[in-house]
């Protein structure tokens, strides 16, 4: 057909590749299941990034965040995964 066309989009679900606890969180949370080093984004609701870092011993403080959901991405080449993260003090 000349002059038509569409455009399919296709979402995949994927599980996380690893945990984030205690969550909901207020200090600290620590992650389990990623194995190796990984570059963290830390996004809000609206996908404003709030912090990036590198991952270090497992652990992300979250006291500095104010209270709300966020996204946490991590990455280490062409691996990558996010998860939800909810911080109330």
């Amino acid at each position: 057909m000349e002059g038509n066309c569409a455009i399919v989009q296709s979402v995949t679900e994927m599980e996380a590749s690893f945990t984030l606890y205690p969550n909901p969180s207020n200090d600290w949370v620590t992650l389990s299941g990623w194995e190796g080093a990984a570059q963290v984004t830390i996004t809000d609701v609206s996908g404003r990034v709030v912090r990036e870092e590198t991952l270090r011993n497992n652990r992300l403080e979250t006291a500095s965040l104010t209270d709300g959901v966020y996204v946490v991405s991590l990455a280490n080449g062409e691996r990558t995964s996010s998860m939800r993260l909810i911080v109330q003090h």
